[in-house]
């Protein structure tokens, strides 16, 4: 039988046919290699020496709840610049995302079932109150990346959301059931 398969496949071919099918199969066992895993999953963000997860649709409902300031902060930038009010935002406001960003979302709606105030002291005990005093001087570099973390969220919904020839967005509302999306601007 093997001299028949090698009169039907030239010299070496199924040497490197299976050479193939044993490297494939190495292949989906293995863990991807280290630099295809960096291009399509960067080095997540760290803050105060904790790692960032990222933004999930929960985390806005519960920013929402919280009414924290960084929305209130977003709404302000929607506005024309003239008309904007600075928003207060303390070193508690920044733990509490800290807070959120840091552990499973779940964790966060839990606390938050007890009520704002109850969250407040959750997330200050498990952030704040276990980071020495010096941590302060990292705040810059805290809310940097508790900022990219949001901005990285929306980055590509903004960075390629058309602009119509007025300025103003387009598709900025779903179109009619039935409708084609060419068709749907607003």
């Amino acid at each position: 039988m093997a001299a028949e398969q090698d009169m039907r496949f030239p010299p070496g071919y199924l040497d490197k046919a299976q050479q193939f099918a044993a490297g494939s199969a190495r292949a989906s066992i293995d863990p991807l290699p280290g630099p295809l895993v960096d291009a399509f999953l960067p080095e997540p963000l760290r803050a105060a020496g904790l790692e960032l997860r990222p933004l999930v649709m929960t985390d806005i409902a519960l920013l929402k709840r919280l009414d924290h300031p960084i929305l209130r902060e977003l709404a302000e930038l929607q506005k024309p610049e003239g008309d904007r009010k600075p928003v207060p935002f303390g070193e508690e406001d920044m733990l509490e995302l800290l807070y959120c960003w840091t552990r499973p979302v779940r964790e966060a709606r839990a606390a938050l079932a007890g009520g704002r105030q109850a969250f407040r002291e959750i997330a200050l005990s498990a952030t704040g109150d276990l980071m020495p005093a010096g941590a302060l001087a990292d705040t810059a570099q805290i809310l940097e990346a508790l900022g990219a973390n949001f901005r990285n969220a929306f980055a590509t919904a903004l960075r390629y959301q058309a602009k119509s020839p007025e300025g103003g967005a387009v598709f900025t509302k779903p179109p009619a059931s039935g409708q084609p999306m060419a068709s749907a601007g607003g």
